[in-house]
């Protein structure tokens, strides 16, 4: 995260911005492993000073930074992406077959806890659990994935954790609208 979170920053805010937000948020490496754990603080500063650095609410920086996190994610986990899922399907298998494998590489790893429940033909919700209250970057997740099978998705959020819900339930859907409070489609970072 943190070393694509630096390639997102240089290229929405220009060569050499990782090193002024790396420095304002107070961490002094400009490099990090792979394959080690930082702590959740030190990604919420860097988060902070990106979006402070690009012009964006902290919410917008997520989702965008959430889109752009998938091709590389991809790059690491596609072969385990079974050619037959689709959108909805890739979203379903996250957990068993995705978060499965990085926890796997990486005992250390806590991806968030997913439940995803296919509700109809064409919508899923996905229940999102975690400390980290980072449903914005799951919602970019899932909107990078919509544009990566180039299938239009809209993503409406019925509660959140950060409303005081106990957990995030993130509705997808291809067809026919979803009716309730304002949706976001793929490749929208406005607010949820």
């Amino acid at each position: 995260m943190f070393n694509e979170l630096s390639r997102y920053a240089d290229g929405r805010a220009g060569p050499g911005a990782w090193t002024t937000i790396r420095q304002a948020a107070g961490l002094p490496s400009d490099f990090f492993l792979v394959t080690d754990n930082y702590p959740d603080e030190d990604f919420m500063a860097l988060c902070v000073q990106a979006a402070s650095r690009t012009g964006q609410s902290l919410e917008a920086l997520l989702q965008d930074f959430g889109t752009f996190l998938v091709d590389g994610l991809l790059g690491i986990y596609g072969s385990l992406v079974d050619p037959k899922w689709d959108v909805l399907g890739f979203l379903e298998h996250t957990e068993d077959v995705i978060h499965r494998a990085v926890r796997i590489a990486n005992p250390e790893a806590r991806p968030p806890a997913l439940k995803v429940l296919r509700t109809s033909e064409d919508e899923v919700t996905v229940i999102y659990r975690s400390p980290r209250r980072l449903c914005a970057l799951a919602c970019g997740i899932i909107a990078g994935v919509a544009q990566h099978y180039e299938s239009p998705v809209r993503i409406h959020q019925d509660t959140c954790m950060h409303r005081g819900d106990p957990e995030c339930r993130i509705r997808v859907a291809t067809g026919e609208p979803i009716r309730s409070r304002p949706t976001i489609t793929a490749g929208d970072a406005g607010a949820i």
